[in-house]
């Protein structure tokens, strides 16, 4: 396999900023105020430290490492009051915030806390109906400030994406997310998919299929932005999310971001996830609105995770922002 030099994309040294859209931030404006904070939030290794995190959060941003054989796994996601994460009309996820017409910076402060999280990961996971419902979205860093603070870590300017598909029929392979040649795709999928995968990127880099983690085997490399590559995830009909942790393991990923309400759903019932980051817009849905775990197997009342907050911020009364760890 020829895979990329990890000192390609660099000039003088330094790896270079990506061409990729980017946005202006009201740092100022969007300064939180901590309410809770339990000692375990600073005990972690400063992940992004820069003066845009300064103002907003007045410190640096930390994360907590571990032993396990298997990314870091935190996820972020937006809801309601009642815990709604889109509306039944516009089921487009970022309109939780948007729709907030009492704290519209509180919104935008949103916004900013995930692309500080993506800042923060090696890579992040989210799923086909995102690049569907957001045709010119992809999964990089708006904020420049946050892309130069993550290149001065020594980490790529844009991290590995992770999509997830059980036969290729689901991804809509002419986005810019395959085009631009600046992001990192790892399809994260079964034997079934391969065909159609190969289909749109002939020269794919193929790793697997494993039938438990303790099969990985391939060595360490890095991961090339202008490479499309495939993990095969055990020999069934649905990828195993251990064996597929495993294998981002092997690339080098510390810290993975899932984006997907429906992949962090799986990822609680696979004990997987680490820590959860919950933004409260404080507006009410209702009804058959889709929630976190809607579209998975509720947990019954003798199992089911339990969580302990570690940190508790707001904009103003009409914005609040969790950080939770989940409990052994």
């Amino acid at each position: 396999m020829d895979h990329r030099d990890p000192s390609s994309g660099l000039r003088g040294g330094q790896m270079m900023s990506s061409n990729l859209p980017k946005m202006g931030f009201p740092y100022d404006e969007m300064k939180l105020t901590t309410l809770f904070s339990h000692p375990a939030y600073r005990d972690g290794d400063i992940v992004v430290d820069c003066e845009s995190v300064r103002k907003v959060l007045g410190e640096p941003f930390r994360f907590q490492g571990h032993e396990l054989l298997r990314p870091f796994i935190y996820n972020s996601v937006v809801t309601s009051i009642d815990g709604k994460i889109a509306f039944l009309d516009a089921p487009e996820g970022p309109l939780i915030a948007s729709k907030n017409h009492y704290d519209p910076t509180g919104a935008l402060t949103d916004w900013w806390l995930l692309n500080l999280l993506r800042s923060s990961a090696d890579a992040i996971l989210f799923g086909a109906n995102t690049l569907r419902s957001e045709p010119t979205a992809t999964g990089h860093i708006y904020d420049q400030t946050l892309e130069d603070a993550r290149i001065a870590k020594g980490l790529s300017p844009v991290p590995i994406n992770v999509i997830p598909t059980l036969d290729g029929t689901d991804i809509p392979f002419d986005h810019k997310e395959f085009a631009c040649g600046e992001i990192p795709v790892v399809f994260y999928t079964v034997l079934n998919a391969l065909d159609r995968l190969k289909e749109h990127f002939p020269d794919m880099v193929v790793l697997g299929p494993y039938g438990s983690p303790d099969e990985v085997t391939f060595d360490d490399f890095v991961v090339d932005p202008a490479q499309k590559y495939a993990m095969i995830c055990g020999h069934g009909h649905l990828p195993d999310p251990h064996i597929a942790m495993r294998m981002l393991h092997k690339m080098g990923i510390k810290r993975l971001l899932v984006e997907s309400p429906m992949m962090t759903h799986l990822f609680l019932e696979e004990r997987l996830m680490d820590e959860l980051f919950i933004n409260i817009s404080c507006l009410y849905v209702g009804g058959d609105a889709l929630s976190i775990g809607k579209r998975g197997n509720s947990f019954t009342s003798k199992v089911h995770p339990h969580t302990e907050l570690i940190h508790l911020s707001m904009h103003s009364p009409h914005f609040m922002y969790t950080r939770h760890r989940l409990m052994e």
